[in-house]
């Protein structure tokens, strides 16, 4: 019966996992961001990166968002 019971709630996580995306949170390419002079994140190349809609095409030079230079710095030290 224990056994049953941990087979019903692991699948219940999956699903939920499944079902709240935003709860599964991807990692980002760090290598594809470095920092300028005045210490803001800057795409080293076109990259597209997990954003709160979709996916967020970033073009090579352009300068990260506020919320995504804050996962950067988190991330990607």
């Amino acid at each position: 019966m224990l056994v049953r019971a941990n087979s019903v709630l692991m699948g219940l996580c999956i699903v939920a996992g499944l079902a709240f995306p935003a709860t599964a949170q991807e990692t980002l390419p760090c290598a594809s961001f470095a920092k300028n002079g005045d210490g803001d994140w800057v795409a080293t190349r076109d990259v597209t990166v997990p954003g709160p809609n979709g996916p967020v095409e970033i073009k090579q030079g352009n300068i990260a968002s506020d919320e995504l230079q804050d996962r950067l710095d988190t991330e990607c030290k």
